[in-house]
């Protein structure tokens, strides 16, 4: 973390003197995103849409191994986006739970389902600020996308569950864009 120290004179009519106030900003110059892959889900069935799919019992295995070693990794979002389909829903609410973060505070969002690495950009660079670490859950091929867009290199393909760990030397997450981030680590089931 970077701090940056202001002293600025005030006046004191009672006293006449001069007093200082003293202010200590914060200016972290560190984002990191966390873009994960939904877990593992049912294929299609008839009378079910796409965005009903659930998580097949592996899946749920999945999300809760791989939040689990999130956990032991000590990375603790501070703030989770998702899309509003059945199997992200559900494995973040896995991850949620596992990484002690409120699932209802959870912002689930159908701009991230069946989106563009565009939107999932402009999703990223609204992100307030206070937070130095997000995590999304999203769909393939645009997780995959996204993450090959941020650090410009190839990652192959992120599986079901696949993770990605992303850092911005950015004090601000409207200052994403392509090839600005560093690629820590992708992790799969």
């Amino acid at each position: 973390m970077h701090y940056l120290l202001f002293i600025f004179p005030k006046k004191n009519k009672q006293l006449e003197s001069q007093k200082c106030q003293l202010f200590l900003v914060n200016f972290n110059m560190k984002k990191q995103l966390l873009l994960l892959r939904h877990a593992e889900a049912q294929t299609f069935a008839p009378g079910k849409t796409d965005h009903a799919r659930e998580l097949t019992p592996n899946g749920i295995q999945q999300a809760q191994q791989m939040s689990q070693q999130l956990s032991d990794l000590d990375y603790f979002p501070e703030i989770v986006y998702a899309s509003n389909a059945q199997r992200t829903t559900s494995t973040a609410e896995i991850f949620a739970q596992k990484l002690n973060y409120p699932p209802k505070n959870i912002i689930f969002d159908a701009s991230i389902y069946e989106t563009t690495v565009e939107v999932m950009l402009w999703l990223i660079n609204k992100i307030p600020d206070q937070y130095q670490f997000a995590m999304m859950v999203g769909h393939n091929p645009t997780i995959t996308y996204l993450v090959e867009y941020l650090v410009q290199q190839s990652v192959g393909g992120m599986p079901t569950c696949g993770m990605a760990l992303i850092t911005f030397e950015v004090a601000e997450w409207s200052h994403i864009s392509a090839g600005t981030g560093v690629l820590n680590w992708i992790k799969h089931p």
